[in-house]
C-alpha cells in the first residue's frame, strides 16, 4: 500500500478553493451507502474463494474508487486483483489490507460529516 498517496483525493472534482466540492461529497455519500453491500459480497466470496465473485466485486469497487478519488483504496485493489489472475485465490494478508483501507476511509469521510 501506498501511504504517500492521500485516502481521499479531495481535489479531483473540486473547483479552485472549494475542497470538499459538492459533487466529490455527493459521490463519496453514495460509495458509503453501497459500501456495506459490497463488502457483504467480498467477504462471502473471500469465505468461498469464489474467483468470479471476487473478480467482479474487486472490479466494482475499483471502479467506484476512480469515480470517487480513492486512490490508496484504488491501488491496494488492483494489486489484489493482479494476484487474484496470477493465484486464482485472495489470501487472508489482502482481504485484511482492503477491510483496512475501508476502515480508515470511513473513519476520514465521518471527520467531514459524510459517513
Amino acid at each position: 500500500m501506498d501511504k504517500e498517496l492521500p485516502v481521499i483525493d479531495w481535489g479531483q472534482h473540486a473547483q479552485p478553493g472549494n475542497a470538499p466540492d459538492e459533487m466529490s461529497r455527493e459521490l463519496l455519500a453514495l460509495f458509503i451507502q453501497q459500501l456495506p453491500e459490497l463488502q457483504e459480497r467480498f467477504q462471502q466470496a473471500y469465505a468461498s474463494q469464489h474467483k468470479e465473485e471476487l473478480q467482479a466485486v474487486l472490479h466494482r469497487l475499483q471502479g467506484a474508487c476512480a469515480y470517487c478519488g480513492l486512490p490508496r483504496l484504488r491501488n491496494v485493489i488492483a494489486d489484489v486483483s493482479h494476484a487474484l489472475k496470477q493465484t486464482g485465490v485472495v489470501s487472508s494478508q489482502q482481504y485484511e489490507q482492503i477491510e483496512q483501507e475501508i476502515a480508515v476511509i470511513e473513519a476520514e469521510l465521518k471527520k467531514h460529516s459524510i459517513a
